[in-house]
């Protein structure tokens, strides 16, 4: 299922005129993410979040992995959602609703939710870097 919605993201790439304020010009589609391999269980953990500029918004998702990767939550981004190098979004966390916010740069999204309670992989803090895209396989945790 998670291969379904990484396919269907990249053909949406055809339809994308625009690119997201944080995006570099060579880019309509930015994916930021820790996702790694645990070395000893081999279970994928971690939290991505992508932004994809259509022609009627940014879009974001939100994807985390505990074992698996969980299917992503996608959300449409109002201009004051991300602007002036900053981003915020509403999320679901184990049947409850928070807003993810933080900083975007090029290179990285740092933020954490507006409650400060942990995350699902037990951070208070997401520090997520941007990754190539066609998406590389997971890294093993360090």
């Amino acid at each position: 299922m998670p291969r379904f919605f990484l396919i269907l993201l990249l053909c949406l790439l055809a339809a994308v005129r625009n690119v997201p304020a944080a995006a570099d010009a060579a880019s309509n589609f930015i994916l930021y993410s820790d996702i790694c391999v645990h070395a000893e269980t081999g279970d994928l953990l971690g939290t991505r979040i992508g932004l994809i500029k259509l022609s009627d918004a940014t879009y974001a998702f939100f994807q985390v992995a505990e074992g698996v990767t969980e299917s992503p939550q996608i959300n449409k981004l109002s201009s004051g959602d991300i602007k002036d190098g900053k981003i915020a979004f509403p999320v679901l966390i184990a049947g409850k609703s928070k807003i993810f916010q933080g900083t975007i740069t090029n290179t990285a999204i740092t933020g954490n939710f507006s409650d400060h309670s942990f995350g699902p992989s037990g951070k208070t803090v997401f520090h997520l870097n941007k990754v190539a895209m066609p998406e590389r396989p997971s890294q093993q945790c360090r």
